[in-house]
């Protein structure tokens, strides 16, 4: 757990916050506000939701070395649950997110370009349900690649919204 937290900490939140910062050239205590305490929360709860579904398989391995990872805890179908708990979480603060700070029809694009990614974590899901040896590295690593591209180009089309047409 404490590993988990400290991921999803730096991989979320701190990297929202470096990235922010550097942008935006404001390297001061001014920068926290609301807006950005949000955006690093909401960073770290889809990094949260994520970072478990990395080790769904390596759970053999990770038991022969003694690492108690939150995934190997969790069990196989306990690390697509808690998933897609904290995914729905994600959502839910993404909603609120995008409706203080920018708007609905934001919040909706955004949830458009994820709709590939939920797609196939559920059909991942539902095969791993039926066949357990479907939590395996290929996955993994396609699950890796379908949701960070859809995370890429949903960013992508909300920054060129937010900065280059009016």
């Amino acid at each position: 757990f404490i590993g988990w937290l400290a991921v999803i900490l730096f991989q979320g939140a701190y990297t929202f916050l470096l990235v922010s910062m550097s942008v935006e050239n404001s390297f001061s205590t001014t920068w926290f506000t609301f807006q950005k305490i949000e955006g690093m929360l909401l960073s770290t709860l889809l990094i949260g939701a994520y970072y478990p579904l990395t080790q769904i398989y390596q759970h053999d391995e990770d038991r022969k070395r003694g690492d108690y990872t939150i995934s190997f805890r969790l069990g196989i179908l306990g690390t697509f649950i808690f998933s897609a708990i904290m995914f729905l979480v994600s959502i839910v603060e993404a909603l609120h997110y995008f409706e203080k700070y920018f708007s609905i029809d934001q919040f909706y694009i955004f949830g458009i370009c994820l709709i590939p990614a939920i797609t196939y974590f559920l059909i991942w899901f539902i095969r791993t349900i039926k066949n357990r040896k479907q939590a395996d590295f290929t996955h993994t690593m396609r699950m890796t690649f379908i949701s960070s591209t859809c995370l890429i180009i949903g960013f992508m089309i909300l920054n060129y919204l937010n900065h280059f047409s009016n």
